[in-house]
């Protein structure tokens, strides 16, 4: 698959995979525990981002399902 040219069409790509929302995969949650493990991190995670939010699929070390996209590392990064 190639690269998203714009955000539009990552957004599209994104909406495509539905995978917003779903539920926990143990997949998922074992590479975060990995990461974590390997990186000696005590917060990992692994997320997408819509238009407003950002939505962990898997996450250690955090509360909260999601956060807000605007002021986000996750915002700044995507619009580098």
């Amino acid at each position: 698959m190639r690269m998203p040219s714009s955000e539009k069409d990552r957004l599209d790509v994104l909406n495509r995979y539905m995978i917003m929302d779903t539920p926990p995969e143990r997949a998922f949650d074992d590479l975060v525990e990995l990461a974590a493990m390997i990186c000696g991190a005590p917060v990992a995670c692994i997320a997408f981002v819509d238009e407003r939010r950002v939505w962990y699929k898997a996450a250690k070390g955090l509360e909260s399902p999601e956060t807000p996209r605007e002021g986000s590392l996750f915002d700044a990064a995507l619009q580098a």
